[in-house]
């Protein structure tokens, strides 16, 4: 069985699995878009599993961490860099990776996110769409944060987080539910 485990959980690269993990909540978005029009159950659901998804997704990219040698000698694990503004003076890359302390914060956003569904799964009952696509694009930012290396895509990420995004979330059950 153990055997079978560490198969299963060596299909992916770290950096590959990391990229899929902050992706996924994005992905779902779109979906929650696209399933719209089949009512409200279809919606909640399609959000939740994404939640769900992502939660699982990141719970394995953190027992792949425990289990690494960069755990041991504190590296950075997934690391990712692709060189995305190059030129001239500037050389910003899409840089991310996983550290000591970002693992878990990343791991803790995922599970505030499932958290986050449930608990709207009955409060929100007007533009449910826009609520969880939202909430999902809220989600890979929160990801993003935690694992951007570069202050530029740390910055992207964190725009996105802005007081804004929450207050506008706040207003939009506010006044719709």
């Amino acid at each position: 069985l153990l055997l079978h485990f560490d198969i299963f959980m060596n299909l992916l690269s770290p950096s590959t699995h990391l990229l899929l993990v902050i992706l996924l909540p994005l992905v779902g978005a779109g979906i929650v878009w696209l399933v719209s029009s089949r009512g409200l159950q279809a919606i909640r659901q399609s959000a939740a599993t994404t939640a769900v998804l992502t939660l699982v997704a990141a719970g394995w990219l953190i027992l792949r961490y425990l289990m690494s040698t960069e755990a041991a000698s504190n590296q950075v694990f997934a690391m990712l860099s692709v060189p995305w503004l190059t030129g001239g003076m500037f050389d910003i890359r899409l840089s991310v990776g996983l550290d000591g302390l970002s693992l878990w914060l990343f791991g803790l956003s995922a599970l505030l996110s499932v958290t986050a569904i449930f608990v709207s799964w009955e409060a929100v009952t007007e533009r449910v769409v826009g609520f969880y696509m939202l909430l999902l694009l809220l989600e890979t930012a929160m990801l993003g944060v935690f694992v951007a290396r570069d202050i530029i895509l740390f910055y992207v990420f964190f725009s996105f987080l802005g007081i804004r995004h929450f207050v506008f979330l706040l207003q939009f059950h506010i006044l719709f539910s």
